[in-house]
């Protein structure tokens, strides 16, 4: 990632505040993923507010640990796997990233250094993502058989 390390600390300072703001984000959020991904409404209608709010404290917290990828790999892969069987597919995150960003745009105010380093590190941590959930080592999550 090529963040520097003030950067990181800006993202790192600005956590508690989006975290006390969640249902705020999470509303922000699902308006403008809805408006990039038109097709994930239908899919996401029931449950939206609560997927909602836990891709956005999972992917902010992977975005703080951004300097440690396989931490932050760790943090994502779990959801990355349920997304895919939510029926995101590898296209949608691109709208994932635009619509995370447009959602910080309206509750931070920290100007263009924050934005550069919120861009970097989501783009980063949702590149790990879609990796982990769609790339050529994606394992299938799957439960095992007890055996008799």
């Amino acid at each position: 990632m090529s963040a520097t390390p003030r950067q990181i600390a800006l993202l790192r300072a600005s956590l508690p505040h989006l975290r006390a703001n969640a249902a705020l984000l999470s509303d922000s959020f699902c308006c403008h993923l809805f408006r990039y991904a038109p097709t994930l409404r239908a899919d996401w209608s029931l449950t939206a507010m609560s997927r909602s709010r836990r891709i956005i404290e999972t992917v902010l917290e992977a975005a703080a640990l951004i300097e440690t990828p396989d931490r932050a790999r760790m943090t994502v892969s779990l959801l990355a796997h349920d997304l895919r069987g939510y029926g995101l597919g590898p296209r949608d995150y691109v709208a994932l990233h635009a619509a995370m960003m447009d959602m910080l745009a309206d509750t931070l105010t920290h100007g263009t250094e924050i934005e550069a380093a919120v861009a970097d590190a989501l783009g980063a941590v949702l590149a790990l993502m879609l990796a982990d959930a769609h790339g050529p080592r994606a394992r299938a999550r799957t439960t095992m058989p007890l055996a008799a």
